[in-house]
């Protein structure tokens, strides 16, 4: 982490200090002692959120609240994803997405529609089936794919065993 640090000190006009950023940011995350590192991530996603690099920790900070206290952030944790989800495209720009690029995207769909699916509002069940036909729309790759379709085949069952509770 102090690595990164040194480096952004001694080069703070470099095109990679938003990449070291985030990975000294990453790293600190993965220790799990710094509860200061919430602020960080929030303060860096917004400075760059036209850049992948701040796009990614806006979707890291979402990862990192699921793990640490998922129901009591669950509206800032949808929040976050679908920032990220919005941002992703925009930091792009007019370039056509790299393989590597689509993939990622696609991923954190599939974990943005799995935050959703294991909420019982049903607008939340309609996030969760738009962001997996997104993906399985996409065209990024087979297992991206079928994970989406097993992912939307346990919403479906979920609501229609939802439905047959409340009428009985």
């Amino acid at each position: 982490i102090d690595l990164y640090g040194k480096f952004i000190a001694a080069a703070p006009t470099d095109q990679r200090v938003p990449e070291a950023s985030y990975k000294q940011l990453y790293a600190k995350t993965k220790l799990g002692r710094d509860n200061a590192v919430e602020g960080e991530l929030d303060a860096f996603a917004d400075a760059h959120h036209l850049n992948l690099w701040g796009v990614r920790a806006r979707h890291l900070l979402a990862g990192w609240l699921q793990q640490r206290n998922r129901w009591a952030n669950w509206e800032r944790i949808a929040n976050l994803y679908e920032q990220a989800l919005l941002d992703y495209p925009n930091a792009v720009g007019r370039r056509e997405m790299f393989p590597a690029e689509v993939v990622e995207l696609n991923t954190w769909r599939l974990e943005a529609a799995t935050f959703y699916s294991e909420w019982y509002d049903p607008r939340a069940q309609d996030k969760a089936v738009a962001h997996l036909k997104e993906v399985i729309g996409d065209k990024s790759g087979d297992e991206l794919i079928a994970r989406a379709w097993l992912q939307l085949a346990v919403v479906y069952r979920d609501r229609f065993e939802g439905k047959q509770a409340q009428a009985m």
